[in-house]
């Protein structure tokens, strides 16, 4: 009798045309027939699960990625015996991600297959997979040296060749920006403002009281049509279309930053500034940005909404907006927190009476533009909410054996730890959860960021 082995397939593409050769549906329709090929006889007979894997459009370390912990889940579930790809560059092209991946895959008793390569992991060695694994970073390495080549070359030909768009400009064609009709005129009053003497908070508090939104309002305004057509055709965009259009319901505020940030931008001046900085890799794996000598710069001229008198005028004495300091973190939840009503970010705020400073964390929505009426709430109450909650559901899980539950026990403990400062508890915080939704009633609903399996049970939402 031939060994039944029950197979699921993984994918993975890294560009959005479809028509290519590697498209996921290529990829599914080569692993299936070879699945059929293996109903034909032999020692082993391959049953499909149709379990299907698809990574998405993403820079995202292997393990992180959220497919490839459906599949390690589903592993641990013992849904399927062998997981088959197209070839291992396929999965990705960090040796150190592919092949923690494989020995996750080792531990849980599931071969690996790679079949354009002739690799399976239950046959070969392991040191086959780590070739093939290198000559894949070898091959991104090789890509991203020529794909940054071009873009220079493409740049001294006065050709726009990436990054966001600067406020009030839009792309005329693939290379060429030019003013926006409907922002073009609010950047130059911006700079208008700030020639009559105006700083930073003041021109940002001018346009929240206009009603004015931010430049990240209509940057999305934008991208909306692309977005919607990539989006009926794609869950996962649809799901992204829907989480930004609820984040945009309403306009967004401005920041004294974001107008410091346009204020010092030169493509008003009609000079826009490439190859300024590089990504520098320090001993023990820290990646720093580094600016570049001013002589490797490299001018891509634009259409200037300013002279260039103008421009320097309003770069007189700017009141910059001090970074925070740090160790000072006084809002622990900061960057965590999102609104139950409308789904817009809940930033921390503070406010004086009877000279004490009270904190509260408030929905940006409601506070730029009243457009939330969810209710403020008490910084400290809401953070030891959080933390008791956090503890209780320690006390709750079981002592974890293996798996991605330890590193949540581990990090939810250090919370009781005593003498951990404020930085210290934001830091555990951000490492053991991934969002935090405030329920009107003053509640709220923590995700991990980690997602425990407990009693094999691998719904995510079996540990919010």
């Amino acid at each position: 009798m031939p060994n039944r082995v029950r197979v699921a397939a993984l994918l993975r593409v890294s560009t959005r045309k479809v028509e290519q050769e590697e498209s996921p549906a290529a990829q599914l329709a080569y692993i299936r027939e070879e699945i059929r090929r293996r109903q034909a006889g032999g020692d082993e007979e391959w049953t499909d699960t149709g379990l299907v894997y698809q990574d998405e459009l993403t820079g995202a370390l292997v393990l992180e990625r959220p497919d490839v912990q459906r599949a390690l889940a589903d592993a641990r579930a013992g849904r399927y015996d062998l997981l088959a790809m197209k070839s291992i560059s396929r999965m990705g092209r960090d040796t150190f991600g592919l092949l923690a991946f494989k020995r996750h895959l080792d531990d849980l008793d599931v071969e690996l297959v790679a079949l354009q390569d002739g690799y399976r992991s239950g046959h070969d060695l392991e040191l086959i997979f780590l070739v093939h694994a290198d000559r894949a970073q070898h091959g991104r390495l090789e890509i991203s040296r020529n794909v940054r080549t071009n873009m220079r070359q493409k740049a001294r030909q006065g050709k726009w060749v990436c990054g966001t768009v600067p406020f009030g400009y839009r792309r005329r064609n693939r290379h060429q920006l030019e003013p926006h009709p409907d922002t073009a005129p609010i950047a130059r009053g911006l700079f208008d403002l700030r020639l009559q003497g105006w700083g930073c908070s003041r021109i940002a508090r001018h346009f929240n009281e206009q009603g004015t939104p931010s430049p990240a309002w209509w940057y999305f305004q934008d991208l909306r049509p692309r977005w919607e057509a990539l989006a009926a055709t794609d869950e996962r965009w649809a799901a992204r279309l829907a989480a930004r259009q609820r984040r945009f319901a309403a306009p967004t505020a401005w920041s004294a930053r974001g107008v410091m940030v346009i204020l010092s931008n030169t493509a008003y001046r009609g000079e826009l500034l490439y190859h300024r900085v590089y990504r520098r890799r320090r001993l023990g794996g820290r990646v720093t940005r580094e600016r570049r000598p001013e002589a490797e710069w490299i001018v891509i001229p634009c259409p200037p909404l300013l002279t260039p008198e103008q421009w320097a005028a309003a770069q007189g004495p700017v009141r910059r907006c001090p970074a925070p300091r740090p160790g000072a973190a006084r809002y622990l939840l900061t960057g965590l927190l999102a609104c139950g009503r409308c789904g817009g970010r809940v930033s921390g705020g503070g406010a004086r009476a009877g000279g004490r400073f009270y904190r509260y964390y408030q929905c940006q929505n409601r506070r730029a533009h009243q457009a939330c009426d969810a209710p403020r709430l008490r910084a400290d109450a809401l953070e030891a909410a959080v933390v008791a909650h956090l503890q209780s559901r320690l006390a709750a899980l079981p002592e974890p054996a293996a798996g991605p539950a330890r590193p949540v026990a581990r990090q939810v403990a250090r919370l009781c730890a005593p003498g951990l400062g404020p930085a210290d508890l934001q830091a555990l915080l951000r490492r053991a959860l991934e969002r935090i939704v405030l329920a009107p009633d003053g509640g709220a609903e923590l995700t991990w960021r980690f997602r425990p399996t407990v009693g094999g049970n691998p719904d995510p939402k079996a540990n919010q």
